[in-house]
């Protein structure tokens, strides 16, 4: 299994039923099928003090304003219908829609090229639109056009430079600059932080109180606090800092005129390389999302 899949405690529930019978006041103790290294649970770095300021920030500025669902929510074979017909509009092969009962997020191209939904799922069609921009018009049209580009080859040893971008697009693409959608991005940044000097129980607290769920609270604080066998110490699976990291520098990337969205879709490349990348970049063939004008 890939290194997320293996983040997965192999006693999740029991320990959630644990922390649950103490009214959160717990610490889980996680069992893992491997251990992992501190390069594997820092691979992009830790939160840094300016990102954080910059998120807190947002949150106090942007305050949350939830609205009423006015939109039905979807059944399965409608989420099914409405991903194949992005696939049709883009021209492309047809997306398999899987069910997946735990995993990370709750959606996720996989390596296999499948839509994996975390089942069950109550989403609306305007907010199903918002995941496609980012899984399918933003991560699976690059790596379909990275397929074909010289570096292809070597895209794994460069996830470094690429993987900000990436996600920091998705991010750009599927929210973009709407403040109240980016209180959840600038959340988990900050909870990033926090994790690296609080325990288990204070950080579900921290996401009760922005979510008001404590499922959600729960699987949020699960997230960055995954890796750890004893949850009571500081720390934590750091690898969410690149989407309010990445959003942000994607955002500044193309504040600057001379910048365009569609050279990002070459293929799975950082804003850092595209001067680099332009002359053996194959720009003929690709695949777009809608919303870019070729």
């Amino acid at each position: 299994m890939g290194l997320i899949a293996d983040l997965i405690p192999l006693n999740l529930e029991a320990e959630k039923q644990q922390f649950f019978a103490r009214g959160g006041n717990y610490n889980p103790q996680f069992v893992y099928s491997r251990e992992f290294s501190d390069k594997k649970m820092h691979n992009y770095g830790y939160p840094q003090e300016s990102f954080y300021q910059l998120a807190v920030a947002h949150l106090q500025t942007h305050a949350k304003n939830p609205k009423p669902r006015s939109e039905p929510v979807l059944t399965w074979p409608q989420i099914e219908a409405q991903v194949h017909d992005l696939c049709a509009q883009l021209n492309i092969t047809p997306i398999k829609v899987v069910a997946a009962k735990q995993q990370g997020s709750r959606f996720a191209v996989t390596t296999s090229g499948e839509l994996s939904v975390g089942w069950p799922l109550e989403i609306t069609a305007s907010h199903l639109q918002t995941v496609l921009n980012h899984e399918i018009q933003t991560h699976y049209l690059r790596r379909l056009n990275d397929a074909k580009q010289p570096w292809h080859e070597q895209t794994v040893s460069r996830v470094r430079k690429w993987k900000r971008t990436e996600e920091g697009l998705a991010v750009y693409n599927s929210k973009g600059d709407n403040n109240t959608d980016l209180r959840s991005t600038a959340h988990l940044y900050t909870m990033v932080y926090q994790a690296q000097s609080h325990d288990f129980a204070t950080i579900y607290r921290l996401n009760l109180d922005f979510f008001h769920d404590q499922e959600h609270a729960f699987s949020q604080t699960l997230r960055v606090k995954r890796g750890l066998t004893d949850t009571s110490q500081p720390g934590g699976f750091t690898k969410d800092i690149v989407y309010w990291e990445g959003y942000l520098q994607v955002k500044d990337w193309l504040a600057d005129p001379a910048h365009q969205l569609k050279d990002l879709y070459w293929g799975k490349i950082g804003t850092q390389e595209v001067e680099e990348l332009r002359p053996i970049a194959v720009t003929t063939g690709l695949i777009y999302p809608t919303f870019v004008t070729t």
